[in-house]
């Protein structure tokens, strides 16, 4: 097991003092990334828009047949 340090940062800027929060996960040029370098979120994200795009088409062209298809 890892030994981690867990630490605050703060930022003063001369009136208050502001807290600078933890991020967990990052996205950078569209892929994110988490603390132990993984893509297993990115993978994951991407899992469930084709799914989603998948029951989209599926609700929609339920009703069609192969006919319809071959005519476009």
């Amino acid at each position: 097991m890892k030994n981690v340090i867990d630490t605050e940062y703060f930022t003063n800027d001369g009136c208050m003092v502001h807290e600078i929060k933890k991020l967990t996960n990052m996205k950078d040029l569209g892929v994110i990334f988490d603390p132990e370098l993984s893509f297993r979120d990115h993978i994951q994200l991407k899992i469930n828009k084709a799914y989603s795009i998948l029951g989209l088409i599926k609700r929609n062209f339920i009703y069609m047949d192969k006919n319809i298809f071959i005519n476009i």
